[in-house]
């Protein structure tokens, strides 16, 4: 309660020490660099495979489920989607974080 009638009784006290607050804040958040967050790059593989004339369902089954079968073996290998449309598909294969991307690569 003390704190309360020291702050009605010196209202301009009060005023300048909540700009020199604010301050003191956009200051530090200007200048200080964050470490907290690392620069992490992702490493990630695209494979596309054309097939004229093809429709999404051949192509998931002829070639996309052959291609996932030897390519869900790959070292280090986080996750694997995987797109078919008309004459054409994609994977994604999303790798480890620190994996060199040539060697995945590589051995994709």
């Amino acid at each position: 309660m003390n704190v309360v009638k020291a702050a009605v009784k010196q209202p301009i006290s009060v005023v300048v020490a909540v700009i020199l607050s604010v301050l003191a804040g956009i200051l530090a958040f200007t200048k200080v660099p964050v470490q907290m967050t690392p620069t992490v790059d992702s490493v990630v593989v695209s494979v596309r495979t054309f097939w004229e004339n093809a429709s999404p369902e051949e192509i998931e089954s002829d070639v996309v489920i052959e291609q996932e079968k030897v390519l869900s073996d790959v070292t280090g290998l986080v996750s694997l989607t995987s797109i078919s449309q008309n004459s054409a598909a994609q994977l994604r294969l999303e790798f480890e974080t620190g994996t060199d991307i040539n060697k995945a690569q590589a051995e994709v």
